[in-house]
């Protein structure tokens, strides 16, 4: 079985000055550099060609040779994968080779935050934050010259081109009272917050929430947010090379011309897209929380989740895409799926399947709904003891 070696070194410097400038304000600003690099090693895979190569053997002049002869003339020996596999170090040395990738990542970040108390209301005093923060991260990868030729049998690391995403942030959130916890009402609060973000890669990106927390008596709290997210494509996700898939998928095609025909192998082409857009989720909670006074250590908390992910990234199956573009036994042109297809001249209708893209996109929609509950109790242990 292949051998897996992976060796990884980290390192990150960080500073920040924080101070006050009156009152209740007071600011924060920090910086950070942070840089990862990890070589990975797969021993004992077997290289296509040469396995096939050597395991394809005749008889000659007497002896077990390769059927092949410019294998031959290359260096390829026998070997006998009936039973218990056998071969000579020789053969060892064609039929396997060892994977090899270096990956580096580095993260810088920046960021500066101000809060306080605007003014004050008829319950208390509105507070605010406001902030802004600057990100830039890279990703690479170097694959050995096998590996970036789709040369091992098993799935091998490609290439990845330096990449680089830089992301600029400014944010606003403010708290504010609306009715004091010494009301008989009890405490009722607003919170609210938006965040501007600039991707360099996928665009300008708007994020908010709003909610309101309430806490009638000192034992129970009631809480509800509704707001507006987002997940931004990785670096991966956007820049990772297309490759073809190996070993080839098979398939039986439907078609009217390709009755009676065998199955045949296409190529699964995946990888990145640097069109991709960030997912945008709604999200809706409301729940309760309880702390009784006379268990004060003791705390449950029960929340009603809705969540709505729109242009959700992911990739179309092969599988998929062949169905629905020819599962009626032909090319439904009509459909998105048949653009995903290359088909032998361009010929949706006679053509042979030669290849299905399955890179990254914004296709899908996901939907969540559920119940979240938790309970926790805190006991200190030199209590315990106290007593003892």
């Amino acid at each position: 079985p292949p051998i897996l070696r992976n060796a990884s070194k980290t390192y990150s410097l960080s500073s920040g000055l924080r101070g006050e400038l009156g009152g209740s304000w007071r600011w924060d600003a920090a910086v950070q550099y942070g840089r990862n690099r990890s070589s990975l090693d797969q021993a004992n895979t077997p290289i296509t060609a040469n396995f096939l190569n050597a395991v394809n053997a005749v008889t000659l002049n007497g002896q077990i040779v390769c059927a092949n002869a410019a294998a031959r003339a290359a260096g390829c020996q026998p070997i006998n994968i009936l039973g218990r596999a056998s071969y000579s170090p020789a053969a060892y040395n064609y039929a396997f080779g060892t994977t090899h990738a270096v990956a580096e990542t580095t993260l810088f970040e920046a960021n500066a935050n101000l809060n306080g108390d605007l003014f004050s209301l008829w319950a208390g005093p509105v507070s605010a934050g406001v902030g802004a923060s600057y990100r830039r991260e890279t990703f690479v990868t170097d694959a050995d010259d096998l590996s970036q030729a789709g040369a091992f049998m098993a799935r091998a690391p490609r290439d990845f081109p330096k990449a680089s995403q830089s992301v600029k942030e400014a944010y606003l959130e403010t708290i504010v009272p609306l009715l004091s916890a010494d009301w008989v009402t009890g405490s009722l609060e607003f919170n609210g917050a938006i965040r501007l973000t600039d991707y360099s890669v996928s665009g300008e990106v708007t994020t908010w929430k709003a909610g309101l927390v309430w806490k009638p008596i000192p034992d129970i709290l009631f809480r509800g947010t509704l707001s507006r997210d987002i997940r931004a494509p990785s670096l991966t996700e956007l820049f990772t090379a297309a490759v073809a898939t190996v070993p080839r998928p098979i398939y039986a095609d439907p078609r009217a011309g390709f009755a009676g025909q065998p199955s045949y192998a296409y190529d699964v082409v995946t990888g990145g897209n640097a069109g991709l857009t960030p997912e945008i989720a709604k999200t809706f909670s409301v729940g309760a929380v309880f702390n009784p006074q006379f268990l004060s250590r003791l705390n449950i908390s029960a929340d009603y989740f809705q969540i709505k992910i729109q242009d959700a990234i992911g990739a179309t199956g092969a599988g998929t895409s062949l169905t629905n573009c020819l599962g009626t036994g032909t090319a439904d042109l009509s459909s998105p799926y048949c653009s995903l297809i290359t088909f032998a001249n361009n010929d949706p209708a006679n053509g042979a399947v030669l290849s299905v893209l399955a890179q990254n996109a914004n296709f899908a929609e996901f939907k969540a709904r559920g119940i979240d509950m938790a309970l926790s109790y805190m006991q200190p242990v030199d209590e315990i003891f106290a007593g003892a």
